[in-house]
């Protein structure tokens, strides 16, 4: 999220200097455990994360066909042909790996589409936690692998 928020100039260059401190000074309470306290209301890493990917899957006989994330933290709703697959309850946790059985939403032979909503994590959840000396970025940790 910062890199997004980096690449359209909302934030400065988070690597120099002390710009990501100085940029976030007001969004995050600096002397707090920033994981344990919800974001403020105008906080831009409460936009939720969110990415569509398409793609071609070759014609086939039929097969089983499985989409796989090799992590997402920590919360997300996905859907592949406009069909959602998973919500916010079913894909929760810090970097957990999931499989999906999408064998009946994909398109053989078309272009698909994939899309992902990712969510940080709240004050209460279970989550990465960071120490004094490598603090948790500003969006703690939200997103994915794919």
């Amino acid at each position: 999220m910062v890199a997004a928020l980096v690449k359209d100039k909302t934030l400065a260059r988070s690597y120099f200097g002390v710009n990501l401190r100085s940029s976030l000074a007001s969004l995050i309470r600096l002397a707090e455990i920033f994981l344990n306290i919800p974001m403020t209301p105008d906080s831009p890493m409460r936009r939720h994360g969110g990415i569509a990917r398409y793609f071609s899957f070759l014609p086939r006989i039929r097969q089983t066909v499985w989409l796989n994330f090799k992590g997402i933290n920590y919360r997300a709703n996905i859907w592949l042909n406009g069909k959602q697959i998973a919500t916010s309850n079913d894909v929760a946790g810090a970097w957990r790996t999931y499989e999906f059985n999408v064998t009946d939403a994909v398109k053989l032979g078309a272009e698909n589409a994939v899309a992902v909503q990712a969510f940080s994590p709240t004050e209460s959840d279970l989550a990465i936690t960071f120490v004094d000396w490598n603090p948790a970025p500003p969006d703690k940790n939200m997103g994915f692998v794919a």
